[in-house]
């Protein structure tokens, strides 16, 4: 995988990428997003987050491979969580909303950790997940 982001102009675009607490899609394409954040407390480490989903909008997929990886601060290479190649059909090519729920993500150190998704090899969007620390007094 390259680490740097795809070239601006080429395919695929992607609109948005946030996460949030919790996220639906209408027959239609209507989302229905709750909670967004880019932080999550914590008071002991190791921690783990139950529930979060990860939502991204795209045009021009035409037909890629895609995948969402997390990264942990300070080690751009390692991956604590990682979905499956998703593929994207050249009739679902011209635009979208994806959304990815993740359970029981555990997080071992503080920091901002990166939520990518990756295109065919590319990274062509990132989105901060900072996990701060805040041990029980």
């Amino acid at each position: 995988m390259n680490g740097r982001l795809a070239e601006p102009g080429l395919d695929p675009v992607v609109q948005f990428l946030l996460l949030c607490d919790y996220a639906a899609a209408d027959g239609r394409g209507k989302l229905t997003i709750v909670g967004q954040f880019q932080t999550i407390h914590a008071r002991a480490l190791p921690a783990a987050h139950p529930r979060l989903f990860i939502v991204f909008g795209w045009r021009g997929m035409q037909a890629h491979t895609y995948r969402v990886i997390i990264s942990p601060p300070d080690n751009d290479s390692a991956v604590i969580f990682q979905t499956e190649e998703m593929q994207v059909s050249r009739e679902q090519a011209a635009w979208g909303n994806s959304i990815i729920e993740v359970l029981g993500l555990r997080f071992q150190q503080p920091g901002t950790h990166w939520v990518k998704l990756i295109c065919d090899g590319w990274k062509i969007a990132d989105h901060p997940l900072v996990v701060q620390y805040e041990p029980r007094k």
